[in-house]
């Protein structure tokens, strides 16, 4: 199948024609584009992240990769287990989480049996760019009950939940669609990706700060400076592709209120292990002389 990247055709800003963001991951070494495994990062959380051992084979390995269905005994019941990754939910705020799962499961499997997307991918598109051209009308339908998805910590600037809203294990075209909450101000660290995403603003709105790696610390921490910002305004949706992996961004939450973010990671299904966070480099602020 065709490799192809997913873009967004709404928006072309230098030096990345179209973005998207998060995860909070750390790491000092960069994925060359078009590879599937960083090289020794490490998580912000202190959890391990992708080793280069943890490949597709070794994910499978350990877990079967077949498409999920039926987030009550699959992804709902995994994504609890996996609370170090993961915002935790009440009962009751889980059980309305895992009707949201359901909804968006049923879109996702009706978009890729349409005649006329199979046909698409028949002739090499590929699967995540067929559901990153539908990722908005794909949530939209799916009148997601977003009341239930909160910060995982307001005290913390960087403490924004994660939610697990769909996975697709299959080999060859996994991916998974995460969102986060962010409260009032919250923001992400400075950092890039090892995948393509693309990302919808669900509510709220976010800004995005471009930065340029300019070098790094004495103790080899990546130093970048700031170069431009994009507004991701609610209801807006963009990506990146693989020439765009190394660039540095964040974002924040410029409402005064929660913010809400999905987004579709490639090449994770959000589960298997070393396939749960979008790993990336954490960079520091270059200071000002």
């Amino acid at each position: 199948m065709t490799t192809s990247s997913i873009s967004s055709p709404s928006r072309t800003v230098s030096p990345r024609s179209d973005r998207a963001e998060v995860a909070d991951t750390a790491s000092s070494n960069k994925r060359p584009a078009g590879s599937s495994q960083p090289g020794g990062d490490a998580r912000l959380d202190g959890l391990q992240a992708r080793s280069p051992d943890a490949s597709a084979e070794g994910a499978s390995a350990k877990r079967p990769r077949t498409s999920l269905l039926g987030a009550d005994s699959g992804i709902g019941a995994r994504e609890a287990k996996l609370d170090k990754v993961y915002t935790t939910l009440s009962l009751q705020a889980r059980q309305t989480h895992v009707a949201n799962q359901k909804r968006l499961e049923a879109g996702v499997q009706k978009l890729l049996q349409n005649a006329s997307v199979q046909a698409e991918i028949a002739a090499g598109k590929d699967v995540r760019d067929c559901v990153a051209d539908a990722l908005k009308g794909l949530l939209e339908e799916a009148q997601l009950s977003t009341d239930i998805y909160q910060p995982k910590d307001a005290t913390q600037l960087a403490g924004y939940g994660r939610y697990l809203l769909h996975s697709h294990a299959k080999e060859g075209e996994s991916f998974c669609l995460q969102l986060f909450a962010f409260d009032a101000r919250q923001k992400t660290p400075i950092h890039d990706h090892p995948n393509e995403c693309a990302s919808f603003i669900l509510k709220g709105n976010l800004s995005e700060r471009i930065y340029r790696p300019t070098g790094e610390t004495k103790d080899n921490t990546p130093l970048a400076e700031k170069t431009e910002r994009n507004a991701r305004t609610e209801a807006s949706w963009a990506g990146f592709g693989p020439d765009e992996l190394g660039v540095p961004h964040s974002l924040k939450n410029k409402s005064g209120d929660i913010a809400l973010s999905v987004h579709l990671y490639r090449d994770m299904d959000g589960l298997s292990e070393g396939q749960q966070i979008a790993a990336k480099t954490k960079f520091e602020r270059t200071a000002k002389e």
